[in-house]
């Protein structure tokens, strides 16, 4: 395909997870402005490229980035327009919020989880599962899993970082 550098390495998620972040704090701040008609044309052309490079089968290294770019001003989108999406989203979905709390964690897990389950799926059964059901299930599995690892590990960072910091400025 010709892209090996980029599709097999960390960088092209990192960089899709650091847009959401700082979408993120933009809407945390107050800044989300609405969507232009330059970003609407992107969200077309990535939506589009997405779907017809899944069609025909072009292969993982550039079109993380299209789905990216589509989903990300889809989602600026729906934070522009707050007024509309709030009442379904309170009663509903707070849940999100905790995810969202955990999201990092969640992004340092999946992954390694994920093969753990698929290696240990091919040694009880000799193969992958074929059933989108045992993907589904995983991918509920690993919250109580990034949950966890929150707790343990991201809290203790975060706090450990705080007493640095304010042992620096003393």
């Amino acid at each position: 395909q010709g892209w090996g550098w980029c599709s097999g390495n960390f960088a092209k998620y990192w960089v899709i997870w650091t847009a959401g972040l700082l979408l993120a704090d933009a809407w945390r701040r107050g800044q989300i402005r609405k969507v232009s008609l330059v970003e609407t044309g992107v969200a077309a052309v990535g939506l589009a490229v997405g779907v017809i490079g899944e069609l025909n089968d072009w292969g993982d290294a550039g079109l993380p980035f299209a789905w990216a770019a589509f989903f990300y001003i889809l989602f600026k989108f729906l934070l522009a327009h707050e007024t509309v999406i709030n009442p379904f989203l309170a009663g509903k979905l707070h849940w999100l919020c905790s995810l969202g709390t955990i999201s990092y964690s969640l992004y340092l897990v999946h992954f390694p989880f994920f093969k753990l389950l698929g290696f240990g799926f091919v040694n009880l059964y000799g193969s992958k599962p074929v059933s989108y059901g045992w993907c589904l299930a995983a991918c509920l599995l690993v919250i109580p899993v990034a949950a966890l690892f929150y707790k343990c590990v991201e809290l203790p960072s975060h706090a450990f970082a705080k007493r640095m910091g304010a042992s620096r400025k003393s």
